[in-house]
């Protein structure tokens, strides 16, 4: 099997030639790397051009990073693509363990991973931790989205048949993988180990999560929330403040307890989880910031 790696750039000079040297030095004869430079104005086409192994296609005008990604995957001519951003580093055998995984498990369609998150000086900040199995994953899809986006590797088809929704700024893969788990019954994973230096700085997308994406991320999470449980206006209106970071109240903090505990016993009996799987489900919930009344009181009182 052989790997196109799909990327698109936008004024990304900082740190591109971090990045593609992380990835560069992974890539078989056979593999190929499919960068969208969406109308840089900084150095990174000349950064780029330094680089006879990428395949870099321009874009005339700025078409923002879903378009961006929906025409690298169009042009991608191999079994596996894996996606990268151009301001992450790229962990050591990364490409090969997704490989070996897909290989191993031909039921699963996507693969992700953990990731260490770093900061612009590449000091390390924290460990993203991801749930490894399918229905875990698809527990978390409910309320957040459970793959990290520049770690995954999906199967050529999967992809090509299922486009990014180019009206998704922001959130586009939180939306697909929904669309893919519950649409179109495609099995995700992630591996036990970190894939990826994931990059957080001023101009990120995570640094930059302000109240408009937080929205968007909260009308996906709603969506998936419906398919099993047909949430009463209250806890819309409970289960949304709450997300967009605004104080809730004692009383509305059990409501919102209440609601987690109602979708999780819809979830489990519509899935038809074994006992072993809901015990482990029931614990991700208690250990979930989600359920953690430390943190809602923390968030109640403004303490940090």
């Amino acid at each position: 099997m052989s790997i196109s790696v799909v990327t698109s750039v936008y004024n990304a000079e900082e740190y591109l030639g971090t990045c593609i040297d992380s990835v560069i030095e992974q890539l078989k004869d056979d593999d190929e790397w499919i960068v969208i430079d969406d109308a840089s104005t900084d150095k990174s086409q000349t950064i780029l051009s330094n680089y006879k192994k990428l395949h870099v296609f321009t874009n005339q005008e700025n078409l923002k990073l879903p378009k961006s990604l929906n025409k690298a995957i169009g042009l991608a001519r191999k079994q596996y693509i894996a996606r990268m951003d151009a301001d992450d580093i790229c962990g050591p055998n990364r490409f090969k363990l997704q490989e070996v995984f897909l290989n191993k498990n031909p039921d699963v369609g996507i693969v992700g991973g953990a990731a260490w998150i770093i900061d612009e000086d590449d000091n390390p900040l924290s460990y993203y931790k991801t749930p490894s199995q399918h229905y875990r994953i698809k527990w978390k899809m409910l309320f957040s989205n459970p793959m990290i986006h520049p770690s995954v590797m999906v199967r050529a088809e999967i992809f090509k048949d299922n486009p990014y929704n180019e009206e998704y700024i922001n959130s586009q893969d939180y939306e697909l993988w929904s669309r893919l788990m519950f649409d179109k019954s495609i099995i995700f994973a992630n591996i036990k180990m970190p894939l990826l230096e994931y990059r957080v700085h001023d101009k990120s997308s995570t640094a930059t999560k302000d109240l408009g994406k937080k929205k968007l991320s909260l009308k996906i999470s709603l969506n998936n929330i419906k398919r099993y449980i047909e949430p009463k206006k209250v806890d819309i209106d409970i289960y949304s403040r709450f997300r967009l970071g605004e104080k809730i109240s004692l009383t509305e903090l059990l409501l919102l307890d209440i609601f987690y505990l109602k979708c999780f016993a819809n979830f489990v009996n519509t899935e038809k989880l074994s006992l072993v799987k809901r015990l482990i489900l029931f614990i991700d919930l208690l250990r979930s910031y989600k359920f953690s009344t430390k943190e809602y009181l923390k968030k109640l009182f403004g303490r940090k």
